[in-house]
């Protein structure tokens, strides 16, 4: 049986540890403030030579942003090949490249979060890209009220530096384009500080255009009371457009319509359906499951070490933009 190791038992992490419960794996947590937990089958370890001796095949990195690759660092001579690390990857570009040795000096192999992939169920919204033609533009929003999200004890409200501010946080949008339509070439942002309860811009209005020509937007904010997020895409013969938002549900809509001899014809459509938002989680988590038993599942929808690396780079670009305020050519 495999044994998984999660560092950090905030809300991600607990989240992680109630679907690995329900998993045929051996679980272990490590966190830096005392762990109580009722469940005896569960290891908790007090330090790192503890977990050595333990040797975990997997660990899962779901700490503060800015300690990412420093916890990653320090199992350079332990026999763990495989980690799974929350997004994004890291918020320090210079680190960047000796993240790159690490994996390949020690032979790491190291995947990136990506829930909202599973969420959109991205497989599935590429086979009917191919229906629909060329695409042509696409725009993807997601919103929420951090000062509801968030108590006002958290590190978000005092220190930019440990997570990044939002477009870091909302990365899921950056590697959704990416992973639809590909590079980048040229990107402009603009960032606003509008409710001055943050120690950070609480709106981001971003446009790409990607080497294929596809001209797409990303709208973001911390402000809205109820948390929304959803894309559209404009294909040459027809679009896809999906909805989310959160009252005591997850509802969602979806509309695929293709376009023939100029008559709309529905594909798959949906009004108000209820997903489980932990879903998304756990698919996640079959996936890194079966890497772990040295099977990549065929589409998995988990992210690579590089795709991580390339969101943060473009989000790097997106600040440098709204700095100079400028196209950024890359």
């Amino acid at each position: 049986m495999k044994k998984i190791l999660i560092i950090g038992l905030g809300s991600i992490g607990k989240k992680y540890l109630k679907i690995l419960i329900e998993k045929k794996v051996k679980i272990g947590v490590y966190d830096q403030k005392k762990i109580i937990l009722k469940n005896k089958n569960i290891k908790i370890f007090s330090n790192l030579d503890e977990i050595h001796n333990w040797s975990p095949h997997g660990v899962i990195i779901s700490t503060n942003t800015d300690s990412h690759l420093d916890i990653l660092f320090k199992f350079k001579n332990f026999k763990t090949k495989f980690f799974l690390i929350e997004k994004p990857i890291t918020i320090d570009s210079k680190k960047i490249n000796v993240l790159k040795s690490f994996s390949k000096k020690y032979k790491k192999k190291i995947y990136v979060v990506s829930n909202l992939r599973y969420f959109y169920n991205l497989n599935f919204i590429k086979k009917f890209l191919k229906k629909l033609g060329k695409p042509i533009s696409a725009k993807s929003y997601f919103g929420h009220n951090l000062l509801k999200q968030k108590s006002k004890n958290s590190y978000y409200y005092k220190n930019i530096n440990k997570w990044g501010g939002i477009i870091f946080d909302c990365i899921h949008e950056i590697d959704l384009m990416l992973f639809l339509f590909g590079k980048i070439r040229n990107i402009f942002c603009k960032n606003l500080k509008l409710s001055g309860k943050i120690n950070s811009f609480d709106y981001s209005e971003i446009l790409f255009e990607h080497k294929n020509r596809v001209q797409s937007s990303i709208n973001l904010d911390f402000l809205r009371n109820l948390k929304q997020k959803g894309f559209e895409i404009v294909c040459q013969n027809g679009t896809i457009l999906w909805k989310s938002y959160f009252k005591s549900k997850n509802l969602n809509c979806l509309e695929i319509i293709k376009f023939t001899k100029n008559k709309p014809k529905k594909l798959s459509v949906f009004h108000n359906k209820v997903i489980d938002p932990n879903k998304q989680y756990e698919m996640m988590m079959d996936d890194y499951i079966k890497i772990l038993k040295f099977y990549k599942p065929k589409n998995s929808l988990l992210s690579t070490m590089q795709e991580g690396i390339s969101a943060v780079d473009i989000v790097k670009k997106c600040y440098q933009s709204d700095k100079n305020k400028k196209l950024i050519r890359i």
